[in-house]
């Protein structure tokens, strides 16, 4: 069992990811980042996820292009690589194994115009030809270096059929009233930033994020079952309440990151590519 000061450390942070997630009012502008000041794979990643954003990426796509990103991190130096190209590589990647093709044009202008607010998209001219055959050769690196494992086991399905569970239980009318649902699929897509995610069990993701977003609103699951289950035991018996704790704290840690990636020290940083 979580010892009592982590257990209110987590549900402190619970309460502070309230403002975050939807609701009635409307959605504060996201903030910006200077990602040519700033440098590390946090910053790729999350570079990474603004520019599925603006490619209109499916779900799948962004998890997968985080997945393979941070595998790749995990081989290398970063130092030695431009995590941008790499960001951008891992996209355009995604999208051919997750059947949503990213055109390499479209992949390179947005990669381009994030790193260059303001900027308008290249020209066809030789500086194009060259990033373009940049990104071709770095995602022939990637994949040689994930030894062309390029099969993954993602938490969506299993979200999609905790939260469908849930439902039956918790009632429907409930789940229309609280953006439950909506809020557990935000947690899931900004836990991709972290490469914790190559650790944990897929359930075991998905049980925390809806675990979080039952606090967040203050929710409780109630009865159980025979035997005395909780909800997150019924729905995957291999999963413990430690278990449980100990992933819910590391996503939590996610957000953690993202206000230190504003708050951290700022330098002139060059892409050697997108520059």
């Amino acid at each position: 069992m979580p010892c009592q000061g982590c257990r209110s450390a987590c549900e402190f942070r619970m309460d502070t990811l309230l403002g975050l997630f939807p609701s009635s009012s409307p959605k504060a502008p996201s903030k910006k980042i200077d990602y040519k000041r700033k440098q590390g794979k946090a910053i790729g990643a999350r570079f990474l996820h603004e520019c599925a954003l603006k490619l209109d990426a499916k779900v799948t796509v962004v998890a997968t292009a985080s997945v393979v990103y941070h595998r790749f991190f995990r081989e290398v130096n970063e130092a030695d690589y431009d995590i941008y190209l790499i960001a951008g590589s891992c996209l355009y990647l995604a999208g051919k194994l997750e059947d949503q093709a990213l055109k390499a044009r479209d992949v390179i202008n947005v990669t381009h115009v994030t790193l260059r607010p303001g900027g308008r998209p290249l020209d066809m001219d030789e500086s194009y030809w060259n990033l373009r055959d940049s990104l071709i050769q770095a995602e022939l690196l990637v994949l040689r270096m994930l030894r062309f494992s390029t099969e993954f086991e993602h938490p969506h399905k299993y979200l999609l059929h905790f939260l469908a569970s849930l439902e039956d239980w918790l009632g429907a009318e409930l789940f229309r009233q609280v953006p439950l649902r909506r809020t557990a699929w935000a947690l899931l897509r900004d836990l991709y930033m972290d490469d914790f995610v190559l650790d944990s069990k897929p359930q075991w993701l998905a049980l925390a994020c809806i675990h979080i977003a039952l606090q967040c609103y203050g929710l409780n699951v109630p009865g159980s079952v025979e035997g005395g289950k909780t909800w997150y035991q019924t729905l995957c018996p291999s999963c413990t309440r430690e278990e449980l704790w100990d992933v819910t704290e590391k996503v939590l840690d996610v957000y953690g990151q993202e206000e230190q990636l504003f708050s951290s020290p700022t330098g002139a940083v060059s892409s050697a590519v997108f520059s």
